[in-house]
């Protein structure tokens, strides 16, 4: 039996990148919103908003770049993914989840609608 390289083992996980990994975005964002909603009653909650605002963004890249690639390369597996009963949900969450967390920290807190940033990319597939 030969042992996979680091070349192969990427790929390999690469082909199964599971798009469930987006949820953890989703979750950051979360926090990142109920965290800067409660500064009114622990003001260093603002910074931990917006921190975890930049981490969410940064985290949002850096899967999106697997799952754009798998997508290139893998694309039978990423379409049996779309069509699968449970895996195909967590699609929702690769292209939009970023949506909310963005509006946390960034942006005038007067005008919440100022602070929106999207690239929903997920509708493109």
């Amino acid at each position: 039996m030969k042992e996979k390289t680091n070349g192969g083992k990427f790929m390999e996980k690469l082909r199964e990148f599971n798009p469930a990994a987006f949820a953890s975005v989703m979750g950051t964002g979360a926090v990142a919103i109920a965290s800067y909603h409660y500064a009114g009653y622990l003001s260093w909650l603002r910074e931990v908003g917006i921190g975890l605002t930049y981490l969410n963004f940064i985290l949002y890249f850096v899967l999106l770049i697997p799952w754009l690639l798998r997508w290139v390369l893998y694309q039978k597996e990423a379409l049996e993914d779309l069509r699968h009963p449970s895996k195909g949900h967590f699609y929702g969450t690769s292209g939009g989840c970023h949506h909310s967390s963005l509006r946390a920290g960034v942006g005038d807190t007067e005008k919440p609608d100022t602070c929106m940033v999207s690239v929903d990319l997920g509708g493109w597939f």
